[in-house]
């Protein structure tokens, strides 16, 4: 077994084009590099500025009553592992506004799209499921059927050698002929990125490194295992070429873009028209209401005089307002979810989706960080609510109408205590390692099975 991927390796260095691909590989992964230095220090600013923004936002509150009507705008926090897999992070919306009393929906700072699946970006997971494994079919494209035409096959079967264990070493040498320039190619990229400063090589980072390595061994193990079944069930190298070309494309390009336009057909998520629409009927509602109770011309001091009696039920009011729009936009965003799911399951027939999805759970990349990070934004929220109503508990003379919003029916003294800060909590690896088990298995899986396709197929191979 051992001799006879020697012996293919050979044959494979030998060719021409694995000098190609090991130039290819090697520019590839120093652009990478180049492009992710450049981008995590974009991140970097950017977040910089818009946290500057918020603690002068923060700064400026003085009192409760303020506290209740300032939007505090929370931006998910620069990762240090996009350059392992991106996942389209500038066109996620990954923004999300808040006060004490709602949370709006997440946003795009850029304005680009505002879906949670993305397709490729020039990172590691882009070079590996989209550049190597296209290298992986073209080494293994005519692995069979070039010795078929060559008249070669028929001497190899000659050999007391068991078939499988010529297949067998036929994928695990192609595996290793593009195995070689990824190591070497991931060693230069890391270099240069700890060099410059972006990656840190610690515990965490080497452990996210060692998974990207053992899922694209797995991955490229597939589809030269594909390439070989490909060109066992045809005579001719041509044809399997054509075969594994189209199931290329099917799997890298068709499967993955038409995941979204089916998963808008099968969940319905509301046109920004149709939401800002039904937001506005919920505001028409309110101010009906808002002109019989007839609070609007009142002072605060005729207010007080009266106990706020008019106040109190206008804050009622209010809350249904804001309870209202808070279930719209909560609505909309479990739609948005449930695309995202749909489109993510269409995805995964892919073997490269799968590859990806599994990449950026590692990383903490992907939509699943996305999704908690909104999550964290609707705790802090909360946070906001309790210090806010504490804060207003202490002022004997407040009327305690929360959903005034700067309206002064909150306490204006000053502020006894700091407001609370948002502080992002990364999942800790052992979550991030459970929400990819599913698509870790799908991919051991696939690959297992294409070897079992090229043993149980070679096996039977007729050589006539």
């Amino acid at each position: 077994m051992g001799k006879l991927i020697t012996f293919w390796l050979r044959q494979h260095l030998k060719q021409g084009r694995i000098l190609v691909i090991y130039i290819l590989a090697f520019v590839l992964f120093l652009l990478s590099a180049f492009v992710y230095t450049t981008r995590f220090q974009a991140d970097i600013d950017s977040r910089n500025a818009v946290n500057r923004l918020l603690e002068n936002t923060i700064a400026a509150v003085e009192n409760a009553d303020q506290l209740s009507a300032t939007q505090m705008d929370i931006l998910l926090p620069a990762s240090s592992q996009r350059f392992v897999v991106d996942n389209n992070l500038d066109d996620m919306p990954i923004s999300r506004g808040t006060n004490p009393l709602t949370v709006t929906l997440p946003e795009n700072v850029g304005g680009k799209r505002v879906e949670f699946i993305g397709l490729w970006d020039i990172d590691l997971a882009f070079l590996v499921g989209v550049i190597f494994s296209f290298l992986a079919v073209v080494m293994t494209f005519d692995s069979v059927s070039g010795e078929k035409e060559g008249g070669t096959l028929r001497l190899l079967l000659s050999n007391s050698v068991p078939r499988y264990q010529i297949v067998l070493s036929k994928i695990i040498a192609a595996a290793l002929t593009i195995g070689i320039p990824l190591l070497v190619g991931l060693v230069i990229n890391s270099l240069f990125l700890n060099f410059t400063g972006v990656i840190a090589f610690d515990l965490e980072q080497a452990f996210i490194l060692f998974c990207f390595i053992l899922l694209s061994a797995v991955f490229l193990f597939f589809y030269c295992a594909l390439g070989v079944l490909i060109s066992s069930l045809n005579r001719n190298s041509i044809t399997s070429l054509v075969i594994l070309l189209l199931l290329w494309v099917a799997l890298v390009v068709l499967v993955p873009g038409m995941s979204r336009p089916i998963a808008r057909e099968v969940v319905n998520v509301k046109k920004q028209e149709e939401l800002n629409e039904e937001i506005t009927s919920h505001w028409r509602d309110f101010f009906q209401r808002y002109h019989e109770v007839g609070a609007w011309d009142r002072s605060y001091e005729v207010a007080k005089a009266d106990a706020f009696r008019k106040e109190f039920k206008w804050g009622g009011i209010r809350d249904i307002l804001l309870n209202n729009i808070q279930g719209t936009l909560d609505s909309h965003l479990r739609d948005m979810y449930a695309q995202a799911e749909v489109a993510r399951s269409i995805s995964r027939i892919s073997p490269n989706m799968v590859y990806k999805f599994a990449l950026s759970g590692i990383a903490g990349t992907g939509y699943l960080t996305v999704k908690d990070f909104y999550s964290q934004v609707g705790r802090y929220k909360r946070t906001l609510f309790n210090f806010l109503k504490n804060q207003d508990a202490l002022d004997s003379g407040s009327p305690h109408i929360y959903g005034s919003q700067g309206r002064g029916y909150l306490s204006r003294k000053p502020l006894t205590a700091d407001i609370p800060r948002f502080s992002y909590h990364k999942a800790s690896m052992s979550v991030r390692l459970g929400d990819v088990a599913v698509d870790s298995l799908i991919l051991f899986t696939l690959a297992a099975c294409a070897v079992l396709g090229c043993v149980f197929v070679f096996n039977r191979y007729d050589v006539r």
